[in-house]
């Protein structure tokens, strides 16, 4: 869930809303999405190290294009 909900920020999306991302990780109601933004107690530092851990694992091989290009 946590993927999906990074992975739905870059994506081009008219809005980005529970709606709009839930209907990207193909849910069939927005509940889901909707729990994680509005009903889950959000740890800051445990936010911010999910999402370093998944920006290092997933998306490695796009900051070495940035940086390639910058």
């Amino acid at each position: 869930m946590f993927a999906q909900f990074i992975e739905g920020l870059p994506a081009e999306l008219p809005e980005k809303n529970g709606w709009t991302l839930s209907e990207r990780a193909w849910h069939v109601t927005a509940d889901r999405m909707q729990w994680l933004l509005n009903g889950s107690v959000w740890d800051a530092e445990r936010l911010r190290d999910a999402v370093r851990d998944y920006v290092i694992v997933k998306r490695a091989d796009d900051l070495l294009h940035y940086a390639k290009s910058t």
